[in-house]
């Protein structure tokens, strides 16, 4: 099982490897020095979200998505981030160290932050805010202010140089700082210039990039928690060389320093550090990496300047009379021992330890445990009493002296003397107490052999103690990382809730405006049905290969159709018209999209007006053809009963005897009589569809006779016996006796003609 385990992980490891390559060659992101843990969740997260089990699956998988590739990239960094974040922790920055940043500066002095890890911003115009704040409380007198924020992520620099934050940051912020930074638009809130000025967003990475110098802060929080070992200490080492003398150093709550004794603890809940002006280590600075192995062997080659050294001479002369001492850092660990302390130290088995409690001999741990913490305490030299140490079969007598150093750059820092009695030995012992009685040496004995496994016991104890501590130390710190992530991961999981509840909300409105439209088009479908039965309009619809789609109830009257023809060519469906050409028109109108429309006839002499027109959906898209069937019996039947009645009247005028004329309103000729041509020797061609005015040569065309139509007859419907002159050529004239009658029905003028007989006929 657990070879199995080894194995899985095993593969786990070689598979990261590939992965980080491939994101390296893509992005150039080179995350190697992340803590493969942190990196492996994030892949498995990628992969729960892509549903691939196997890490090599994920990695095929990678190979062939660019944009997974760029995702993952991006998801390995860490961009969750809000203004004033971890509030106790600025509250100590506004109050205590911001304030101290001021000191001793005036306007031709600036004051320079970098903001380490940036992401979208919010933490770095926290900052600026804090900084513009204790600029306005100085009244003119302060110093100015430059900010550099950096990140890896472009897309968050992106975002942060913006400045546009959403509604959300109210309740991150006070009402104060949210009206005097602020201006509200498009929903959101927009950083005010005075602030989005102080601040250069740049990308930059920490790993590789050259730092920033001569600065009085440093905001690097929850970056190291993700970085192996010995990364964490190599940018401790950086911050070191890039702050200031007193320099303030903010890391993340579950971040320390752990590398060399560099900075001093000013807040250890709050993980704020200040940089003790010491000598730091060799630095290796970021600066053209791949060159710094040529330029160190080359620097070798050179013999180094001889320079007189009295100091380091008084050193070793000191050094060959004082008694051996080691100088130990606020964390108990051994920075310096003189050349003789190795007789008071022993090296344990198991990993390399600096701690003074774990080097020092067996008989003196527990005495320094007392004295250390004592002496840093009331802040002077403590004395030890003789403690007997057994070195090379012989018992020596040995004092502890523990001295602390003084000053702010050398705080915790203490000096352990160890002096040694001479002609101490056991020997010694045994002659001063040989006139002792048998009983006091077997008590005494005894006594000493009870002490013995006590301190045996304690020293035992102490360091279970100590190693289940570091155990813890190293648990903790896993655990504080893992909280963090899962901190981040519970952010996003809430951004992530907002954003489907907008959805949803979104989702739902438009599934009510759905809702609303079904109903409409319940209502539009209800009373087109209604519509169309009322209007009894037979109506067939075709797709574009004619094909029936739908028709209404109508259509089986003249149509042999059912439910199931729907889908069936219309030329598969019989009916009862006169009408062999339907087939031809309709695919003649799809073609031309010109409607075209028949009077047809069926079976039963019933006669239909059938209108074949394009189908145009809303879109102006032509989706087919409608045929419209209207039933025009009773207009025909009328029509034919019309024309008989015309012909019916037509004779009757005929035969009488006198010219008669029938008008319309507008006294236009409609028709006249046999008579009237005979009298008058005219033709019907000559006469119909003219003016009664435009006759002849105008003879109608007298005022009396417009007055007798026009006026008179309106209003009193006829006139009886109106005496009119007819010229006949130049010479002839003929006495008429005109009488006229209007017709309501028909809405015609029916005039008749009598002439009157002359002397010679």
């Amino acid at each position: 099982m657990f070879e199995e385990e080894s194995n899985l992980e095993e593969i786990h490891q070689q598979y990261l490897k590939k992965i980080l390559a491939l994101i390296k060659v893509r992005t150039g992101r080179n995350f190697n020095r992340y803590k493969s843990s942190t990196i492996l969740r994030r892949i498995v997260r990628r992969m729960q979200f892509n549903r691939l089990e196997k890490i090599d699956a994920y990695y095929e998988y990678l190979k062939e998505q660019i944009e997974e590739q760029k995702t993952l990239a991006s998801d390995l960094l860490i961009t969750v981030t809000n203004f004033f974040r971890d509030p106790e922790m600025f509250d100590v920055l506004e109050k205590t160290i911001i304030p101290r940043l001021f000191e001793g500066k005036g306007i031709n002095d600036a004051i320079r932050i970098w903001s380490a890890g940036c992401a979208t911003g919010q933490e770095a115009y926290s900052l600026a805010i804090l900084l513009l704040e204790e600029s306005f409380r100085r009244e003119g007198n302060a110093p100015r202010l430059q900010i550099f924020a950096s990140d890896l992520h472009e897309h968050s620099l992106e975002k942060a140089r913006l400045g546009f934050f959403p509604e959300e940051i109210r309740s991150q912020l006070t009402e104060n700082r949210l009206s005097r930074f602020f201006h509200k638009e498009n929903g959101g809130y927009q950083i005010r210039d005075e602030l989005r000025e102080l601040i250069i967003f740049t990308h930059h990475n920490v790993l590789s990039d050259p730092p920033f110098s001569k600065l009085d802060l440093i905001s690097c929080r929850n970056l190291l928690i993700y970085l192996e070992r010995t990364a964490q200490n190599e940018l401790v080492e950086l911050f070191h060389y890039s702050l200031n003398p007193e320099g303030c150093l903010v890391l993340g709550a579950s971040e320390t320093v752990d590398g060399p004794d560099l900075f001093r603890v000013e807040d250890k809940k709050n993980s704020i550090f200040i940089r003790r002006n010491v000598p730091a280590p060799e630095l290796r600075l970021p600066v053209f990496p791949l060159a710094q192995a040529h330029t160190v062997k080359h620097t070798l080659n050179y013999p180094k300047e001889k320079k007189n050294a009295y100091g380091a001479l008084h050193h070793r002369i000191v050094e060959a009379y004082v008694s051996p001492s080691l100088i130990i850092n606020s964390e108990n660990k051994i920075i310096h021992l003189s050349d003789r302390a190795g007789r008071y130290l022993v090296l344990p088995g198991g990993e390399p330890s600096s701690s003074i409690f774990k080097l020092v001999r067996q008989e003196l741990q527990l005495e320094l445990r007392t004295l250390i913490p004592s002496a840093r305490e009331e802040k002077r030299p403590l004395i030890s009493k003789p403690i007997k140490v057994l070195f090379d079969g012989e018992n020596r007598n040995v004092m502890l002296h523990v001295c602390p150093a003084l000053g702010s750059d050398a705080e915790g820092v203490c000096l352990i003397v160890f002096e040694e009695e001479k002609g101490t030995s056991t020997s010694n012992v045994e002659a001063k107490t040989s006139g002792e009685s048998d009983f006091t040496k077997g008590l005494i004995q005894d006594l000493t052999s009870e002490l013995e496994l006590t301190k045996q016991s304690l020293q035992v104890i102490v360091e279970e103690y100590e190693t289940t501590q570091e155990e813890m130390r190293a648990t903790n710190e896993e655990l504080q990382s893992a909280n963090e992530e899962l901190r981040s991961t519970m952010e996003e999981l809430e951004t992530s809730k907002e954003e489907l509840q907008s959805m949803n909300e979104e989702l739902q409105t438009v599934n009510q405006e759905n809702a609303h439209k079904v109903e409409e088009l319940t209502h539009l479908s209800s009373d087109l049905q209604n519509l169309l039965a009322a209007t009894e309009i037979a109506t067939i619809f075709l797709d574009l290969e004619l094909r029936i789609l739908r028709f209404t109830p109508k259509v089986a009257s003249f149509f042999r159709l059912r439910g199931s023809d729907r889908g069936r060519p219309l030329e598969d469906i019989t009916h009862s018209l006169l009408y062999s050409g339907m087939l031809t028109d309709a695919t003649e109108v799809l073609n031309t999209l010109i409607p075209i429309e028949r009077e047809v006839k069926d079976e039963d002499n019933s006669w239909y007006i059938v209108r074949i027109f394009p189908y145009r959906s809303t879109k102006n898209q032509i989706n087919g053809i409608v045929l419209t069937f209207v039933n025009i019996s009773s207009q025909k039947d009328m029509e034919k009963k019309y024309r008989e009645a015309m012909e019916y009247s037509d004779d009757i005028i005929n035969t009488l005897l006198d010219p008669y004329l029938v008008l319309n309103p507008q006294l236009e000729i409609q028709s006249a009589n046999q008579a009237y041509y005979t009298f008058f020797q005219t033709e019907i061609d000559v006469m119909e569809g003219k003016k009664l005015y435009e006759l002849g040569t105008g003879q109608w065309n007298t005022p009396a006779l417009r007055s007798a139509l026009e006026e008179l007859l309106p209003e009193q419907k006829v006139f009886n016996d109106f005496q009119f002159t007819y010229r006949f050529g130049d010479s002839d004239e003929r006495e008429l006796l005109l009488s006229a009658r209007k017709l309501e029905k028909a809405d015609l003028i029916l005039l008749s003609i009598r002439h009157m007989p002359r002397e010679s006929d």
